[in-house]
């Protein structure tokens, strides 16, 4: 029995990512051209130990990030997804409509993952010098897209899934490389008509389109957020505006029942179990130095310092 005749159409669709756009963003702009309901999950950055988890239970031959769960099935690389939906949503002519066609789109689908690996590359290494990415890393490549493509409107002549893939890679360029896609107007063109496809603008407007990031912090960016995060300016800023919501009576202090309800707040928020009065009763006493039994911004402020550097590692 082939894939499409085993479709499952019981519940949305679960698109499984990172919370970057990177690979996964052009999956969600063909989920919603193609009208298909969908959710997403996304493994919070650093959550490697939970993917790798999930990873050993998935019933997939070849488990990887993008993927997505339809019914009991689960399909992994973002080529063979893309193919699914198409199929799915019983729009084969997004593959191609002819034999010619249809190696064309891979032909372009493998000339834009290149390009899209090199820009990720370039970003993984840390350097920041956006006329270097433009002029070396993106332009030559660039620029053979954009003779190909002339004054056609979509890539193969005709919209197909591939047109996804480079319509979110033309948000990435102008956001790294922007120099690179102004020496190309056919392309500024097109992404203007891509953008302009009812169903993409109106996801773009919508609370789904909910990533901003296009890849995880680099090495040079996490040493930068690190020492911003860290440093005292912020934590006392941090810290002044968690006291004056958790201060509820507005006493100046936190007191034992404000500091139990904060607790049981994060507890909820990270799926651990409220901590026993015994619990918040050894926190307060940690942290209550002058041991009036309760809290003034400065003795709290050495709990938020504390929360601060373990969520920065």
């Amino acid at each position: 029995m082939c894939i499409r005749d085993r479709m499952s159409t019981e519940a949305p669709i679960v698109l499984v990512y990172w919370p970057v756009r990177a690979r996964g963003e052009h999956l969600k702009l063909l989920l919603e051209y193609l009208g298909l309901p969908y959710t997403t999950k996304y493994y919070q950055n650093g959550a490697w130990e939970a993917w790798m988890a999930d990873k050993a239970k998935l019933n997939c031959d070849y488990p990887n990030v993008p993927h997505i769960i339809d019914g009991d099935k689960v399909i992994s690389e973002t080529d063979a997804i893309a193919h699914y939906l198409c199929l799915k949503a019983r729009r084969p002519e997004l593959l191609g409509r002819t034999p010619d066609q249809k190696v064309f789109v891979r032909t372009l689908r493998a000339v834009i993952v290149d390009l899209l690996e090199a820009i990720m590359t370039y970003h993984r290494s840390g350097k920041a010098n956006v006329q270097e990415l433009s002029v070396s890393v993106v332009l030559p490549r660039l620029e053979r897209i954009s003779r190909q493509l002339g004054n056609d409107l979509w890539l193969a002549g005709d919209i197909t899934y591939v047109d996804f893939l480079f319509g979110e890679l033309l948000q990435m360029i102008g956001a790294y490389a922007y120099p690179a896609l102004q020496k190309c107007p056919n392309l500024m063109a097109y992404s203007y008509n891509f953008e302009s496809l009812p169903q993409v603008a109106a996801y773009r407007a919508s609370p789904r389109n909910d990533l901003r990031r296009f890849f995880p912090p680099n090495p040079a960016e996490k040493d930068a957020m690190k020492k911003f995060m860290t440093s005292e300016e912020t934590v006392q800023r941090v810290a002044k505006g968690v006291f004056e919501a958790v201060d509820t009576d507005g006493s100046g202090y936190i007191e034992f029942k404000e500091l139990e309800a904060l607790m049981r707040e994060i507890g909820a928020q990270v799926g651990i179990p409220a901590p026993s009065r015994v619990e918040v009763f050894d926190v307060l006493r940690i942290l209550d130095t002058n041991r009036d039994g309760k809290l003034s911004l400065s003795e709290f402020s050495v709990l938020i310092r504390e929360i601060i550097k373990k969520s920065v590692g």
